[in-house]
């Protein structure tokens, strides 16, 4: 329910209904605390408050980002049957740890599908043929300011995309920065969280995908460093192709995949 309220609310800012979006975000708002969290959206970011006292920023933008994980070809993708409030769940309960990795492993009901792995583990699949294109990988520039396009090789494979099925996830919680975060982040948090930021308790949720940091015993590095479509190194899966000369588009195995709710 809670989720479909956020969906409303955000169809309701876009279309210039700011008050009655305003008015929604408080029914939310109090929704979510009558279930045990505190959440208050500011601007395009909900407030998460913790009972520990620690405060995880939760963009819409990275909401969205988090959505691009449900179209083959941009990497591992969830299975559908995660939430934004799930998402919220996650961020208002899991231990932080202020000075250790951001990486911590969860599992959503219904999971995902690990569809990254290393290069040569990839070109050993049935049927394995290179199959480059759109849609590419994405990691944020702060320069830019915006999530940039990175092309990484793709190998398509015959084997079914249940196989590549995972039950775990990774979330990804850095501590909040105000040299990597957009202005608007930086003014809510002068105008709104200052005492919690200066107290080392400010944290910001980056993304979350099927799958750990660990892939068939190797380390997944970021995307700029997987060697590109030239020398690759790591590889997107492109599962359910039937013969090795076939030459759909990713777009065409889309169907096979539930839409993800958030």
């Amino acid at each position: 329910m809670l989720d479909e309220l956020v969906k409303v609310a955000n169809t309701l800012d876009k279309r210039g209904l700011v008050k009655l979006a305003d008015r929604l975000d408080k029914v939310i708002t109090k929704l979510a605390e009558e279930m045990g969290g505190s959440t208050e959206k500011i601007g395009d970011t909900f407030v998460v408050k913790r009972t520990d006292g620690k405060v995880v920023l939760v963009s819409q933008e990275v909401l969205d980002h988090i959505g691009t994980h449900q179209e083959v070809g941009v990497g591992s993708i969830f299975s559908g049957n995660i939430s934004s409030q799930q998402i919220f769940d996650f961020v208002s309960t899991v231990d932080i740890k202020p000075e250790g990795p951001p990486f911590y492993p969860a599992s959503f009901p219904g999971g995902g599908y690990e569809l990254v792995k290393p290069y040569e583990y990839a070109m050993s699949l049935p049927d394995a043929k290179r199959q480059d294109g759109p849609p590419h990988k994405q990691e944020f520039s702060k320069e830019a300011d915006e999530w940039i396009d990175f092309p990484v090789a793709k190998v398509a494979t015959s084997k079914s995309i249940e196989d590549f099925s995972k039950d775990d996830a990774t979330v990804l919680i850095f501590k909040y920065d105000p040299g990597k975060s957009k202005d608007e982040t930086v003014k809510l948090v002068e105008e709104n969280l200052m005492d919690v930021h200066d107290d080392g308790d400010l944290f910001a949720l980056a993304t979350a995908f099927p799958g750990g940091m660990t892939i068939e015993g190797q380390s997944v590095p970021r995307v700029t460093e997987w060697g590109g479509t030239d020398n690759p190194t790591w590889a997107v899966i492109l599962p359910n192709q039937s013969a090795p000369d076939k030459q759909e588009g990713a777009e065409e195995l889309e169907e096979d995949i539930p839409n993800f709710d958030i």
